[in-house]
């Protein structure tokens, strides 16, 4: 996968990639049925379609810039967040019965407010990863055009509905 994320795969690489993803979901819900003893209640959360895109989005622009294209293909996260149909497909397919699921989607905003905040949360998950490949003077660098471009933004706008949650109780 040459993307950031899934999302941003061209549409032949982004179907096999969700593919894939799919089926790994599918075995994990099956084990989860499978380790459960009878009437035993799994409650669970997943994202679903759509979480975070706008950071990944800004994540991706800002690796176009010139001083960071040299980084761009080694940054992966190999996420996937299935729509809430998948999420409940998954559940059916591994066993639970439709009347022992209960799935309740919903978005929230960012918590973070202001543009040094996001990008201290972008920190804290990306930073160990990076700086693996990163030269340290090129994180920084990396980091305060993130942050410019989010003091650019209509950061009320970019913090609406990016997390998307799901979360299911589901009864063997």
């Amino acid at each position: 996968m040459d993307e950031i994320i899934y999302s941003h795969l061209n549409p032949e690489e982004r179907e096999a990639y969700e593919t894939w993803a799919k089926e790994n979901f599918k075995r994990a819900v099956k084990n989860i049925f499978e380790s459960l003893k009878k009437d035993g209640v799994a409650i669970l959360q997943f994202g679903h379609e759509g979480q975070l895109q706008k950071l990944w989005d800004l994540i991706k622009d800002t690796l176009e810039e010139a001083q960071f294209q040299a980084y761009k293909s080694k940054v992966n996260f190999p996420l996937y967040y299935p729509t809430e149909e998948d999420i409940k497909d998954a559940f059916l397919e591994a066993g639970f019965t439709d009347n022992n699921i209960e799935v309740d989607g919903f978005n929230q905003d960012l918590t973070e407010e202001t543009p040094e905040q996001i990008t201290e949360f972008l920190k804290a998950f990306t930073r160990p990863g990076f700086s693996t490949f990163f030269k340290p003077e090129d994180l920084e660098d990396f980091y305060a055009s993130i942050q410019k471009r989010m003091s650019e933004t209509d950061v009320d706008e970019f913090r609406r509905d990016q997390w998307h949650r799901t979360l299911i109780k589901a009864k063997k």
